[in-house]
């Protein structure tokens, strides 16, 4: 009987020591090797948890850094042009899109003026930016919304590219430093068939003012227009006119 179990015993301890000995695969670190390292192979150890992602991102949007312009207020004082006037770039600020090769571009002033009002059209994409084309008005110029059509000049603006566009009452042309500047900034769109564009609106309803001027209906209409881009003191104008042909 001791024989039997000392035999058990021999037999059960050779099982024993003949199984691998195994270390859980959580405990064990695994081994990469990198074999496109610039130093040659080179081994790393790497743990389970996953690598921490980088921080993302955020990039910071463009911002036009350009003053507006659009608008100078005379509110009443005198100058070298007399009693100054406000006077407007009916533009959206800092830029408006238009599908149009040729737009018309309007501007207003408060008041009539005896001094020369002086457009100038520039190419902003230029390096050296350069009028495309200037223009002046001869006095007198009566108070209210007056365009200016470029294609009556012959210009053409390119798809994609900006230009600045600007109004000036000349009061000394000796000295060019005291006029009064009103400025804004159109770009052509890419597609000649886009709609709802705020330049185009305003073109298309003072078209029709200039061939209605007393229907009240297109006054509002431009003066919500006006309102859209923050130029109420020529949106009141247009308003004021639907008040004195209502009485």
């Amino acid at each position: 009987m001791k024989h039997l179990m000392l035999t058990a015993c021999w037999i059960i301890t050779g099982v024993a020591l003949s199984l691998p000995l195994s270390v859980p695969a959580a405990d064990q670190p695994s081994i990469t090797v990198d074999l496109n390292a610039d130093q040659g192979a080179a081994a790393s150890l790497t743990s389970d948890r996953p690598a921490k992602p980088p921080a993302s991102q955020t990039l910071t949007p463009m911002v036009d850094t350009k003053p507006d312009r659009r608008i100078v207020k005379g509110a009443g004082t005198r100058g070298i042009c007399g009693t100054l006037p406000t006077l407007a770039a009916l533009a959206p600020y800092p830029t408006g899109p238009t599908a149009h090769d040729q737009p018309s571009l309007y501007w207003f002033i408060s008041t009539a003026v005896s001094h020369p009002i002086e457009f100038s059209l520039i190419d902003e994409d230029e390096n050296v930016p350069r009028p495309l084309f200037e223009t002046r008005i001869a006095p007198p110029v009566q108070l209210g919304v007056h365009p200016i059509r470029l294609a009556d000049s012959g210009v053409r603006l390119e798809p994609g590219k900006r230009y600045e566009w600007s109004v000036a009452v000349v009061c000394d042309a000796e000295r060019r430093s005291k006029d009064i500047f009103a400025m804004g900034v159109i770009e052509r769109a890419k597609r000649s068939d886009e709609a709802g564009l705020w330049y185009d609106e305003v073109m298309a309803v003072s078209d029709l003012i200039e061939t209605a001027p007393t229907d009240m209906n297109l006054r509002r209409t431009r003066a919500s227009l006006l309102e859209q881009v923050k130029l109420s003191d020529v949106a009141a104008y247009d308003l004021r006119t639907v008040a004195e042909v209502s009485r």
